[in-house]
């Protein structure tokens, strides 16, 4: 926050900026991005074994590409609940 005219006006940091305009575009980037990998990997009906899933962008990829199965192996408890959904 700043003074300006003495009315106090607020301003925005480099993290609101990018949780604002740039999140959602590399979000965006990441997801076509994995889309990518896993239509390169040719993983249809395939058993997959994806070591170090994170959120799980790459293995909800995987499983829009086909795959009959994924077994996704994370040590990051913070992820879990993203990978049950997925």
């Amino acid at each position: 926050m700043y003074m300006f005219n003495g009315k106090i006006r607020k301003s925005f940091s480099f993290d609101h900026l990018s949780k604002v305009i740039l999140d959602p575009f590399l979000q965006k980037f990441e997801m076509l991005f994995a889309d990518k990998i896993a239509g390169e990997a040719d993983v249809f009906d395939c058993f997959v074994c994806e070591v170090g899933s994170g959120p799980g962008s790459l293995t909800r990829s995987v499983l829009h590409a086909g795959a009959r199965h994924v077994a996704a192996v994370e040590i990051d408890r913070r992820f879990i609940p993203a990978l049950e959904v997925t």
